[in-house]
């Protein structure tokens, strides 16, 4: 059940009850990002004013809140908020909407995947997650930033630093060394030569490519290619990766190497990630999984139990994709 979150009349937040007695219950609001004071994404109160306002089958909440940013005890934290995005392309007369209504939030720390068919509109949501295309309509909010709002230094940088990308064709230049290429965020952000080299040594350990180093990328094996895109993925220690399809072109035991990484930097480094996956296996790893059809949110489902019981639980929802 849906519930929505009232002040001075509009929609502040998503919000959960439970009645504790017959006259107090305990609620928590996911606070829209446009109504959020200092960081606060949540708050917990009891004792609000609420009533059932009928619309329908779907009971609305409505929260008597004086102040929001003083009450709460709890806080979590998004790294993206998403409302209603929507994404177009042709003309008049010839429209293909891509996006429609889509709506959801990334915590911090959490890893994220997003599956569906193909055309479903996985990349292209990506894509405008990760602000290299944007929305048609609708707002999304990076760190509690409306990237709408971002323009030149300011979104490159954010791109650069905030933001890691692991792509499926890899995207490494032949013309430079794996060490290079793994600094090459770094080098355009004109950062010290010594801290280049002490980090790729940190993440060509942690990922068994340090042999590798003075190779060109078309000496390697796909799985190598992929493990560097994700040390370079790292380099600046960015707030969120963003993988597409990362073991689309590997084989099963490459991917394994891949997926495995990608869960190393999720539960060692703490790293949010958001993973766009056709590969059930793969997205039994998410902490979470989006489910796309015709552009839509057809479903989300959480990991409860074991990897192995929500391999199975993806794998039954596969077929209504």
């Amino acid at each position: 059940i849906a519930y929505c979150a009232f002040k001075d009349g509009k929609v502040i937040g998503v919000a959960g009850a439970d009645k504790i007695n017959d006259e107090i219950w305990e609620v928590g609001i996911e606070v829209l990002p446009e109504y959020r004071k200092d960081g606060l994404t949540t708050i917990l109160t009891k004792n609000l004013t609420l009533k059932i306002l009928e619309k329908g089958i779907v009971p609305i909440w409505s929260a008597s809140v004086s102040n929001i940013g003083s009450q709460g005890v709890g806080k979590m934290e998004s790294i993206l908020s998403v409302r209603n995005i929507e994404k177009y392309y042709g003309s008049k007369g010839a429209i293909t909407k891509a996006l429609n209504h889509i709506s959801f939030d990334v915590q911090k720390g959490e890893f994220l995947g997003i599956m569906g068919k193909s055309g479903c509109g996985k990349t292209t949501l990506l894509k405008t997650l990760g602000m290299i295309d944007k929305p048609s309509a609708g707002k999304i909010y990076f760190m509690g930033e409306d990237i709408s709002e971002l323009q030149g230094d300011k979104l490159a940088d954010i791109r650069n630093c905030k933001i890691g990308f692991v792509f499926q064709d890899f995207y490494l230049m032949n013309s430079l060394s794996i060490e290079e290429n793994i600094m090459l965020p770094m080098i355009i952000g004109k950062k010290e030569i010594q801290s280049m080299r002490h980090l790729v040594k940190e993440y060509s350990d942690q990922f068994q490519i340090s042999h590798l180093l003075k190779k060109k990328p078309y000496e390697l094996s796909g799985g190598e290619k992929q493990r560097v895109a994700i040390s370079r993925a790292l380099i600046n220690n960015p707030d969120l990766i963003l993988a597409d399809e990362p073991t689309g072109n590997l084989d099963s035991k490459s991917g394994k190497i891949v997926i495995d990484a990608l869960n190393k930097i999720s539960k060692e480094y703490h790293k949010t990630i958001v993973m766009v996956t056709h590969d059930p296996q793969m997205a039994s790893y998410c902490d979470r999984i989006i489910l796309l059809k015709d552009g839509k949110i057809l479903e989300e489902i959480k990991k409860e139990k074991s990897r192995e019981e929500f391999y199975q639980v993806i794998v039954s929802k596969m077929v209504e994709l």
